[in-house]
């Protein structure tokens, strides 16, 4: 007969501050988070983040930062539902050091479980917290073969350098703050100490990635991947899904590794914002605000997590509620420049410049000034102020290049050439294109650009290496290959087999504007004018994924030519009409402006 074990009932336990009673500074905040990597990797224990601790403490009327200690932590527990307080402590005995950790009832406050250790030196201190964690899980139920199918040692599993411990420790503190660049540095000081240290490079990878050096994340990306063997079990798995998700950008795969994750580990917010983040890139809007609400119901006052999540409801058309989360955020004091970009982002749309201000300033007083300048650049231009715009972008190639940031200034660049092509100045796109010294910042769109400009070449190339690799990036597989194959056919007068280019992309059609932008250019030339004036109304019903890219803006122009075309007059007059009152201002030398008001002009003579 087979004998069945129950499945541990899942314990929810509140991490005291690991007391030193040492003196000596490597022991502070290195153990704390010693011991939290290891109990996290059990599924069957949840500890609640300082997030929720900070909402505990609120509700008790103490400041956030009120250490988590003696009858503080113990009425924490109380208020917070859980099932058992677990408190650490180090003591020096001469030359020795004693670990203990004791467990107690949040209700009763009866002891449940205590365990003690003793070393001879510093160097058997993270050893002794591996074996007093072991035997505590064990305590709190959780079977053996459990315990060993999810432990590894922590000097084995992530450092056994106590310093580089509470540089990471540290890092992901000043993470959460918004405070990007104390987080880098303390990230690098733990490498340094350690070049070993997978965790540390997959969060340096996450935090260049955030800033938009997709090249740097990458590396540091195939680094953590690299070590992931000396990951724990949970890590591991943290670090394979970013790996798809970053490096392959194979995101189909990322989302199901994600979704299998939370099977074991639901109530890790982090895959949940990151599941939101990657269903948002693909433009699946409804399933990334579930999974962002997901871990927000579980952090609600993470300034990452609050970050993922306005920018969500952002894309989703959602302004309200982005608003909403952002402000509660910025309240809390969880200031970054994400939620900055978000609100700066739905200022533009509602035309509140007084609201676009404050955001641009924010950023060029915050370490932000690249980013603040791309922003007023695409505004400029939106607005058809293409003089402004190429004054704003060539500032952010200049303050990348300052600052030692290759990358970027190539972004720059990359994105003022867009611009241009949308605008009709094929030389000063090919100009800007010039400037670009490093491809691999977004390879697809350089080509693409490149076979706008009449250069065919680079896109051809990369069409044969993208199919002879069998490639597993949902960007190449779904975007890139589509557009440059679309490109291409047009540019040879092929609309029809352009459209079929187009149409495995049409599953994650609201990923940006490009799929339903090139399908309307596609159905117009194939005279397909319905379609190509749905695909018009597709991206003007969605001001949110992009607000600032000008085919949003441009699409009105378009849409107005197609129904002037179907004798449509009344709805075509509207739209050159919106067209118009947003270049309002435009450089008045601009062809593009020049031939709407010609249109505009001629429409309106021929309805009276």
């Amino acid at each position: 007969m087979w004998l069945h074990r129950p499945v541990p009932v899942l314990r929810k336990v509140v991490l005291a501050d690991f007391e030193n009673r040492t003196g000596e500074p490597i022991f502070d905040d290195s153990l704390q988070s010693a011991l939290r990597i290891d109990l996290e990797q059990s599924p069957y224990i949840d500890i609640p983040g300082r997030t929720q601790i900070v909402e505990t403490l609120e509700a008790m009327e103490k400041p956030a930062d009120t250490p988590l200690a003696g009858d503080v932590a113990r009425e924490v527990c109380e208020r917070s539902n859980d099932q058992v307080l677990l408190e650490g402590t180090i003591t020096r005995i001469g030359s020795e050091y004693l670990l203990t950790l004791e467990a107690t009832s949040c209700a009763t406050g009866e002891p449940v479980a205590a365990e003690k250790d003793q070393v001879p030196d510093e160097n058997g201190v993270l050893g002794a917290l591996d074996v007093l964690t072991h035997k505590m899980r064990r305590e709190l139920g959780e079977s053996h073969r459990q315990v060993a199918q999810f432990q590894v040692p922590i000097a084995q599993a992530t450092t056994s350098s106590l310093e580089a411990l509470r540089d990471y420790s540290q890092a992901l503190e000043s993470s959460d703050r918004g405070d990007t660049v104390g987080e880098r540095t303390l990230l690098e000081h733990a490498i340094a100490l350690d070049p070993n240290f997978a965790s540390a490079y997959k969060q340096l990878a996450i935090s260049y990635n955030n800033r938009l050096d997709y090249v740097q994340s990458e590396v540091n990306m195939q680094k953590a991947y690299d070590l992931r063997a000396r990951a724990t079990e949970r890590e591991r798995l943290s670090i394979e899904i970013a790996y798809d998700n970053d490096s392959f950008n194979d995101w189909e795969a990322g989302i199901a590794a994600m979704r299998a994750y939370s099977q074991i580990y639901p109530d890790d917010a982090a895959n949940w914002y990151n599941m939101a983040r990657v269903y948002s890139a693909l433009g699946l809007y409804r399933e990334a605000v579930a999974a962002g609400e997901r871990g927000y119901e579980l952090t609600p006052h993470s300034g990452s997590g609050a970050d993922i999540l306005a920018r969500v409801y952002r894309r989703a058309d959602r302004f309200a509620d982005a608003k909403r989360v952002a402000a509660a955020a910025i309240a809390e004091g969880s200031d970054r420049w994400g939620i900055h970009r978000t609100l700066f982002g739905i200022a533009f749309v509602e035309h509140d410049t007084a609201a676009m201000q404050t955001q641009s300033d924010w950023g060029l007083t915050h370490h932000e000034v690249g980013q603040s300048l791309i922003d007023q650049g695409f505004v400029a231009a939106d607005q058809g102020k293409l003089r402004e715009a190429r004054a704003d972008f060539a500032r952010a190639r200049e303050e990348g290049l300052k600052s030692g940031d290759a990358d970027f200034a190539d972004v720059a660049s990359m994105y003022l050439a867009g611009i241009l092509i949308f605008y009709g100045d094929p030389a000063g796109a090919m100009a800007c294109m010039k400037q670009i010294r490093f491809s691999g910042e977004d390879e697809g769109t350089v080509a693409y650009f490149f076979g706008m400009l009449g250069d065919p070449g680079p896109a051809r190339r990369l069409i044969a290496e993208y199919v002879q690799s069998n490639t597993r990036s949902t960007l190449h597989l779904y975007f890139d290959l589509p557009e440059m194959r679309d490109m291409l056919d047009l540019e040879a007068h092929r609309p029809n087999d352009a459209l079929a280019d187009l149409e495995p992309a049409r599953k994650y059609q609201l990923r940006d504007y490009g799929v339903p932008w090139q399908c309307a250019k596609a159905e117009e030339e194939a005279g397909l004018l319905e379609q190509a004036a749905a695909d018009y109304r597709l991206i003007l019903a969605h001001p949110g994924i992009e607000p600032t890219w000008p085919a949003y803006t441009l699409s009105h122009f378009y849409l107005a030519r197609i129904l002037a075309q179907q004798k449509k007059t009344a709805e075509a007059r509207g739209e050159y009409e919106a067209f118009l009152e947003r270049w309002k201002n435009a450089d008045p030398e601009l062809p593009l402006y020049q031939q709407a008001r010609r249109e505009y002009a001629a429409l309106a003579s021929t309805h009276n």
